[in-house]
């Protein structure tokens, strides 16, 4: 289903889409609430997702870096890897920079009012499910339940 969903996002244009590209990462978000038609009732109601919350399809290119970064906008986001083989960020946890295996079909809550990036020496792309509640990442983290 997570797959699904990151491929109709990628394909969705209209329905208050946001793209972002930065080093060659390629990010497109759009309100949940504007999503009401093609979203399945089943992952809304998963997630606990209400209108206001961010969904997006992110995806770091094969052999492509995401220099470490500090969002000033977002606070966190929920990384669900819907790629085929394993994706690997690096974090800021307690002041050191630490690697993360995000396994397919695995999640991953990143505080991203901290430096995060990641280094894809692969030969595939890492794809993301993102979804992003607006609020602090110790909230976020007590929402979702991870």
């Amino acid at each position: 289903m997570y797959k699904d969903i990151f491929t109709n996002l990628q394909q969705t244009q209209g329905h208050g889409r946001w793209e972002f590209e930065y080093n060659n990462i390629i990010q497109c978000v759009f309100p949940v609430g504007r999503l009401k038609d093609i979203l399945p009732q089943e992952f809304v109601e998963q997630f606990n997702l209400l209108k206001d919350h961010l969904i997006g399809a992110e995806c770091i290119p094969a052999n492509s870096t995401l220099d470490g970064h500090i969002d000033h906008i977002r606070k966190s986001n929920l990384l669900i890897n819907v790629s085929d083989s394993d994706a690997v960020i690096f974090h800021n946890n307690n002041g050191k920079l630490e690697e993360q295996v995000i396994a397919p079909g695995d999640m991953f809550l990143i505080n991203t009012q901290k430096e995060h990036g990641s280094t894809n020496n692969h030969d595939y792309d890492y794809k993301f499910l993102t979804l992003n509640t607006k609020l602090s990442y110790a909230k976020t983290k007590e929402y979702f339940n991870v």
